[in-house]
């Protein structure tokens, strides 16, 4: 889709080397997920929710047709309660509707099955 003229965000607990390696896209904006607060740009510590939002609005301002694929949503889940991060994941998903965006979320399915996180902020896809 980012080829059809949407713009790609990624979240993710890997290292931005890393995931530039593996898709061979080097103009992706990536958000790395870390349990540590390191001072380099675009990385967040897992525990800061609020600065995870932040930068999620900040790539939003910038353009329209974004694509916003948050990898391994357990990660949060490990570091905060599952009550925080599904309020969390409703407002992501509330702010990509109003900005007429795609989210996609990497989620083990044992977090849905065992109610961890609502089902019903899901369209599952299971592989």
């Amino acid at each position: 889709m980012i080829k059809r003229g949407f713009k790609g965000i990624c979240m993710s607990k890997k290292h931005p080397d890393e995931i530039r390696k593996e898709i061979k896209e080097d103009h992706l904006p990536l958000i790395w997920l870390t349990n540590e607060n390191i001072d380099i740009p675009n990385c967040v510590c897992t525990t800061n929710l609020l600065k995870i939002g932040m930068t999620i609005q900040s790539f939003y301002n910038k353009a329209n047709n974004i694509i916003l694929f948050i990898d391994d949503l357990k990660y949060l889940v490990d570091t905060k309660s599952s009550g925080i991060v599904n309020g969390f994941i409703e407002e992501i998903k509330m702010i990509s509707i109003q900005n007429n965006n795609i989210l996609l979320i990497s989620c083990d399915i044992d977090l849905i099955e065992k109610k961890v996180i609502n089902q019903k902020d899901f369209e599952i896809i299971k592989p």
